[in-house]
């Protein structure tokens, strides 16, 4: 696969119009990320992640719902590896208005120690 792409991702700045709810994004938001099959577990989403946090380096950062379970695994590897990022990433629902946005550091803390069930 020379010279091919190895995915691509696509994100929408803060303040962007979401045309469907004529709602302003709250945050910038990564939308959609594709890794082709042969270059995925290479790092390239943990590459997006980084690159977009670097794109908006005085922003918040979202991940929009629903977030795949592969992706929330890069999400936690990025923040366990980034602390100083621990508060700028959110996964969020629509647009990300008030109460429709969380810190994914606390989900993850939260899913992490949650009490076994009997």
């Amino acid at each position: 696969m020379k010279n091919s792409a190895a995915g691509f991702y696509t994100a929408k700045p803060r303040g962007s119009l979401d045309a469907e709810t004529m709602e302003w994004y709250s945050m910038a938001v990564l939308d959609t990320l594709f890794i082709r099959k042969s270059y995925r577990r290479k790092g390239y989403a943990l590459s997006s992640i980084e690159d977009l946090l670097l794109e908006f380096p005085d922003q918040n950062v979202g991940l929009s719902f629903p977030i795949s379970l592969s992706m929330k695994k890069v999400a936690s590897k990025y923040l366990n590896m980034h602390p100083r990022d621990r508060m700028k990433l959110w996964e969020i629902t629509g647009c990300g208005s008030e109460g429709n946005c969380q810190i994914l550091w606390y989900l993850f803390k939260r899913c992490t120690n949650k009490e076994p069930e009997a």
